[in-house]
């Protein structure tokens, strides 16, 4: 799994930074089982005039491709609830998996 974290309007941080590696184990171990490449962006942003952080996950893999978005005042508590909401996408990405695979209809590798 490829990891690119992007900071856009605010000084790059490694506590931020370590932050979202440790959050996103969450969203890794789901998609450890998963085939091919998946590349992982996470761009935050601030917006001075509003002091909101807008934290923005993409997860891209050869037969998917989610994303998250969410805006607080708090950075770490942006990248908690976008973490959250990324996971519940995967989720709800393999329970819909499972649900075609149960009626029969077979999941197409490329």
């Amino acid at each position: 799994m490829d990891k690119r974290i992007a900071f856009k309007g605010m000084d790059h941080s490694n506590a931020i930074e370590n932050f979202v590696n440790e959050k996103l184990v969450k969203a890794e171990i789901l998609l450890e089982k998963e085939k091919g490449p998946i590349f992982f962006d996470v761009v935050m942003n601030t917006e001075h005039s509003n002091n909101l952080f807008d934290v923005e996950i993409r997860i891209n893999g050869p037969h998917f491709s989610l994303i998250a978005h969410d805006q607080e005042r708090d950075m770490y508590a942006a990248i908690e609830k976008v973490v959250d909401k990324i996971v519940k996408e995967i989720n709800k990405m393999k329970k819909k998996r499972l649900q075609n695979d149960r009626n029969g209809d077979t999941y197409k590798s490329a």
